[in-house]
């Protein structure tokens, strides 16, 4: 047999489960959802954007090879309702103890709030469920949120400009407190501390109004990317790369979850397409203005012992850079091998990735790598790595896929 010495720096897998999105055809299409095109945009903002965050860079080049059905609305509550069986809402026909005289029909338009992360995970897999059995969505498609790429890849719609809108953002032209528009005075203050930064004259509905009620839909036809409720990605929140990426689905694992769009009690600035925002900010967060949207996503199958191997940094001292994979998962498993002072981030959409685990590879053996299905149509398998013989410093890094 022969020898393996091959050095391997580190690798990490990801699990490529269920991202992409084919054409469907027009009647297995739900209504009020949109078609994303692919294509590749800047993400993030300039340094010279007023009151642009530091986290919203650095600018880079972002890919989105697969395109996606995105709501052309956020989630309503009678959306909500009718797959959860409950509203979780603040804002019903009662309001903070004070009867509100709405409708329970405009209510019910409303966009859901108060809804966390595990919420809106949830809500997806119900209404993939329901779907499915009322045969209205096909057994390779399933509801996600939307990534955070995907999130300002929509949201942007070909612009580059602050908003959707352009340079400005003025009162009524979104839900959110118009007392503070857009850009901000030479003296701005996050979140408009400064009295004299105040427009007086300036609106704020003070709640969630209906869905697409501002008549504010972006080129794609998205309504309420700005404003209303902030939105809900799948990412975890962490800090952004200095390379051009594809794909992006953000860190393997974190703390707080991204949100996107800014809210009715916002100021303009929080609007921006680039903000970024995690949930436990109580300064620009409140429960009752979190809300979610939805992607219909269609799972990739492919044959078994299909895998992509991606040599970067490898150190072999005989020539040789065999290794026998064992792949037994009817998806696609990127694995990559990596090293040096730098690493490349390739999290792949619907997996969720925690924990680095070093094993050594002096000696004899294997090890196997658990990798636990998000998405439908996925099987619970191992991945096997087998090597032989002594190299120096070798450690294997890889993820371990949780739910």
């Amino acid at each position: 047999m022969k020898k393996l010495t091959t050095y391997y720096v580190a690798l990490f897998f990801t699990a490529l489960l269920g991202e992409s999105v084919l054409a469907y055809p027009p009647d297995v299409v739900p209504t009020n959802m949109v078609w994303i095109s692919p294509g590749t945009f800047t993400m993030g903002s300039p340094e010279t954007e007023p009151a642009r965050w530091p986290e919203e860079g650095p600018q880079r080049q972002v890919t989105i090879t697969r395109g996606f059905y995105m709501g052309k609305f956020e989630v309503t509550q009678a959306e909500y309702l009718a797959v959860m069986g409950t509203n979780p809402s603040a804002f019903t026909t009662e309001w903070e103890g004070h009867l509100v005289t709405l409708p329970p029909e405009y209510v019910l338009k409303q966009p859901v709030e108060s809804v966390t992360w595990d919420d809106a995970v949830k809500y997806c897999a119900k209404l993939t469920q329901k779907e499915r059995q009322a045969g209205r969505l096909a057994e390779d498609s399933y509801y996600r949120l939307p990534t955070e790429a995907e999130w300002e890849y929509a949201c942007r719609a070909g612009t580059t400009t602050p908003f959707y809108y352009g340079e400005t953002l003025r009162s009524r032209t979104a839900n959110f407190d118009g007392h503070y528009e857009y850009p901000p005075c030479p003296d701005f203050y996050p979140r408009g501390t400064a009295v004299y930064c105040k427009n007086p004259t300036g609106h704020l509905f003070n709640r969630t109004t209906q869905v697409g009620a501002l008549k504010n839909a972006n080129a794609w036809g998205l309504y309420d990317m700005h404003g209303n409720v902030w939105e809900w990605c799948q990412d975890w929140y962490g800090l952004y790369p200095e390379w051009d990426e594809t794909d992006p689905a953000g860190f393997p694992a974190g703390i707080v979850h991204v949100l996107r769009g800014g809210s009715w009690n916002n100021i303009a600035a929080d609007l921006r397409s680039a903000r970024r925002q995690i949930e436990l900010d109580p300064y620009a967060v409140t429960p009752d203005a979190i809300g979610f949207r939805v992607v219909l996503a269609q799972t990739v199958a492919h044959e078994p012992f299909s895998v992509m191997l991606e040599a970067f940094y490898v150190y072999d001292f005989t020539g040789s850079t065999d290794v026998l994979i064992e792949y037994k998962i009817k998806k696609m498993v990127r694995l990559k091998i990596i090293g040096g002072s730098s690493y490349s981030y390739t999290i792949e959409s619907s997996a969720n990735l925690i924990d680095w685990v070093t094993a050594d590879l002096v000696g004899k053996g294997r090890r196997d790598v658990g990798v636990q299905g998000i998405g439908p149509q996925t099987d619970d398998r191992r991945i096997t790595f087998e090597f032989e013989g002594p190299a120096p410093m070798n450690n294997l890094f890889y993820r371990a896929v949780a739910r």
